[in-house]
C-alpha cells in the first residue's frame, strides 16, 4: 500500500531529497516549508506519518508545535512524527520523545535507515488499524465495545551480556521495580521455567556481537513465550547498520546504546501501550465478539462475521490500492476421519487444525470456520509472493505434527488451500468505484475464485496449495 507521507522542512533542497527518495520508494509525498504552510493546505490527518525537520531550533517547544496542529484534528489516532535534527543529541531526543514525537534521527538521515524506520512505523500502524476495523465489524453486531480489562505489572526484560548493568537501566529499575529482569540471551530465547513471560524485551547490543543479536531477535519473534512481545534494541549511534539490520529482523523500535534512562523510560512505556492495544486485538475473539460471531466448536470467527470483515476489508484495499490475499482452506479426507475414528475424533481433528492456523498467523490477520472442514483466512497487505509462504507454512504447521485423539491414538492430517489474490490497483476503475458502494458481489467472486483453486489443489493431489491471480 502506498503510504501518505507530510515532509516539514523549511530547506528547499533538504525537502526535495528527502521527497525523492521516499517517492522513488513507492510512497505518496507531500512537501511543506512550515507547519503553518501543512496546516493551511489540508488535513494533516490525511497522512500516514509525518516527516518533520527541526533544523537546530528548541527540540521540545518544535514538536510540541507540530504535536499540537496533528491533535487538532478530529481523528482517534493522530499520525505518527518522526523528527529530523541536524544537532541531535541524547538531550535532545528526549525532549522530543517527551512532548510527543515517535522518534528523532540524526540529520542528515541514512536513507536505508529511514526506510527501514518507516516501514517499523507501518507495521505499529497496520496495527491500530486493525483494531478499530475489528470494533467497527462488532458495531455492525450491535455489540458495545469490550469492558476494559485488568492489566497486571508489566513486565521488562533486558537482554545483555555484562554480568553488571549501566547505569542508564537504573531508571527502568527504579521505574518497574520487581517486574525489571536481566537474562543472557539465551536465557531469554528459551524462557525461563515458571515465570511469566516478559511484555517487553530491551536488547543491549553493545554486549552482543551482530551475529548474536541478529540470531536472537528472529529467535524472539519465533517463540510462544515471546512472539507478541514489542523488542527494542540498543545500538551503536555509529552503526547505522546494526539499526536497519535490527528493524528488518523483528525489532519494534531502536534508539542508541547512549539513550539515557528517562528516554528508555519513555520508549518502553510507549511499547507497552502498543502492546495493551495489540493483547485487546486477540481478545477481541473472546470478549464482545464471542456469542455472535464465533464458532463454537473451535472459537474461531464463524461464517457470518467472516463475510462482513470481508466486506470492508476489500473496501479498504481497494480505496489504498493495496494487495490482499483470500484462503480457503480444507482439511483432506475427513469424511474418512469421521468414518474410521468417529465424530467426536473429527471434532477434536477440527479443533486442533482451527488452533493451529491462529498460531500460524499474524495478529492482524483473520480465520474463521467457513462451514464443515473448510476455513476462511483473509490476509491484509499481502501479495502472491507472500500468500504462497504463508499458506506453504499453514500447510507445514498442521501436517508434520500428527493430532492426538482422546482415546490415545495419533493420526496424520494435511489440508489443501486454494487462494485468491486482489487488490494492489488490479481492478478496472469502474470495478474500484463499485467495490465501495456495493462489496458483496466482489466477495462472492473472490470466494468462487478462492474455491476453485482449493478445488485445483484437491485435483492435484491434496496437501498443496493453488493461487488464483486477480480474480476481480
Amino acid at each position: 500500500m502506498p503510504s501518505r507521507i507530510l515532509v516539514i522542512d523549511e530547506i528547499p533542497t533538504t525537502r526535495m531529497l528527502v521527497s525523492s527518495l521516499l517517492s522513488a520508494n513507492q510512497h505518496e509525498v507531500t512537501a511543506e516549508c512550515s507547519v503553518s504552510e501543512a496546516v493551511a493546505n489540508g488535513d494533516l490527518l490525511d497522512f500516514d506519518v509525518i516527516l518533520f525537520s527541526i533544523n537546530g531550533g528548541d527540540a521540545a517547544e518544535m514538536t510540541a508545535s507540530i504535536v499540537k496542529a496533528a491533535a487538532s484534528s478530529a481523528a482517534a489516532v493522530p499520525p505518527p512524527i518522526i523528527c529530523l535534527d541536524r544537532n541531535a543529541t541524547p538531550e535532545r531526543r528526549l525532549a522530543a520523545l517527551t512532548s510527543g514525537a515517535r522518534d528523532l534521527l540524526s540529520a542528515p538521515v541514512s536513507d536505508n535507515l529511514l526506510l527501514a524506520r518507516l516501514r517499523s512505523i507501518y507495521r505499529e500502524i497496520n496495527g491500530v488499524r486493525e483494531v478499530i476495523r475489528r470494533q467497527a465489524a462488532a458495531a455492525t453486531f450491535g455489540l458495545a465495545e469490550a469492558a476494559t480489562t485488568f492489566r497486571p505489572a508489566e513486565r521488562v526484560a533486558l537482554v545483555s551480556a555484562e554480568t553488571e548493568p549501566r547505569p542508564e537501566f537504573d531508571e527502568l529499575v527504579s521505574a518497574f521495580g520487581t517486574q525489571f529482569s536481566r537474562h543472557s540471551p539465551e536465557e531469554a530465547v528459551s524462557g525461563l521455567e515458571g515465570a511469566s513471560p516478559a511484555d517487553v524485551f530491551v536488547l543491549d547490543s553493545r554486549s552482543l556481537p551482530r551475529a548474536r543479536l541478529l540470531g536472537t531477535l528472529p529467535e524472539l519473534r519465533s517463540r510462544t513465550h515471546s512472539r507478541h512481545a514489542p523488542i527494542l534494541v540498543l545500538h551503536n549511534p555509529d552503526d547505522a547498520d546494526a539499526a536497519i539490520l535490527a528493524l528488518d529482523s523483528g525489532a519494534t523500535d531502536v534508539t542508541s546504546d547512549n539513550a539515557s534512562g528517562p528516554e528508555l523510560v519513555l520508549r518502553v512505556k510507549a511499547l507497552l501501550r502498543q502492546k495493551a492495544a495489540e493483547d485487546a486485538l486477540r481478545r477481541s475473539s473472546e470478549t464482545s465478539l464471542r456469542l455472535a460471531a464465533t464458532d463454537p466448536l473451535t472459537g474461531l470467527y464463524n461464517r457470518r462475521y467472516a463475510k462482513a470483515y470481508l466486506n470492508d476489508a476489500i473496501k479498504t484495499a481497494t480505496e489504498g490500492a493495496q494487495p490482499f490475499t483470500l484462503m480457503i482452506a480444507d482439511i483432506d479426507h475427513f469424511k474418512k476421519i469421521n468414518d474410521v475414528h468417529g465424530h467426536s475424533a473429527g471434532d477434536a481433528v477440527l479443533r486442533t487444525v482451527a488452533d493451529r492456523l491462529r498460531e500460524g498467523l499474524r495478529s492482524v490477520d483473520l480465520v474463521a470456520r467457513y462451514g464443515g472442514e473448510e476455513f476462511l483466512i483473509v490476509l491484509p497487505g499481502t501479495d502472491a509472493t507472500r500468500a504462497d509462504a504463508a499458506a506453504n507454512r499453514l500447510c507445514a504447521k498442521i501436517g508434520n505434527s500428527p493430532i492426538g485423539l482422546d482415546n490415545g491414538a495419533f493420526i496424520h492430517v494435511t489440508v489443501s488451500i486454494g487462494a485468491a489474490v486482489g487488490g494492489n490497483g488490479a481492478m478496472p476503475s469502474d470495478l474500484q468505484t463499485y467495490v465501495t458502494s456495493a462489496p458483496e458481489p466482489v466477495v462472492n467472486r473472490l470466494l468462487c475464485a478462492a474455491d476453485h483453486a482449493l478445488y485445483n489443489a484437491k485435483a492435484a493431489g491434496r496437501n498443496r496449495i493453488e493461487v488464483a491471480l486477480n480474480p476481480v
